[in-house]
């Protein structure tokens, strides 16, 4: 999803201020009962997290929602309730920088975020299982392949 092309990025990340930026990745199980989204934003703020990959979100469609403590989710999953669904978490700094992001499928998504040197792409994703059938490794492996050719500028 591109988001408004007019919007000045005057304030983009500066990813050396304030002594960087702190990245997290988090398999939650399920963000799918009352309160998680919330309690996931407490946590990330308390650990002063800027930008979190989730797994295993287990949130159905694809979605984003403000959550609290300024913090924006963003979601990807199908339309039934599986074990998969990826999510990106951005604190408000980081999200008045986003560009874009794309659910590619339950188990990856990407976004591109503006600083201020140029784009820095994140791809969230959830690889299957050893358990999983030979067909949805390949799957995964050949969509994660894929997608971030188009990313790197021409």
């Amino acid at each position: 999803m591109k988001l408004n092309k007019n919007t000045k990025f005057d304030h983009c990340l500066n990813l050396l201020d304030q002594g960087g930026l702190r990245m997290a990745t988090w398999n939650v199980l399920t963000l799918n009962f009352p309160g998680a989204k919330s309690m996931l934003a407490l946590e990330l703020k308390r650990f002063g997290v800027a930008v979190a990959g989730v797994t295993e979100a287990r949130l159905i469609g694809n979605d984003s929602e403000d959550i609290g403590e300024g913090y924006h989710l963003i979601w990807s999953d199908d339309q039934r309730a599986k074990p998969n669904g990826v999510t990106l978490v951005l604190d408000s700094r980081t999200r008045r920088c986003l560009l874009s992001y794309e659910q590619i499928s339950d188990r990856i998504l990407t976004a591109q975020i503006q600083h201020k040197h140029g784009k820095w792409t994140i791809i969230v994703c959830y690889a299957p299982t050893n358990q999983a059938s030979d067909e949805m490794k390949d799957r995964f492996y050949t969509q994660l392949i894929q997608h971030p050719s188009k990313c790197i500028p021409s």
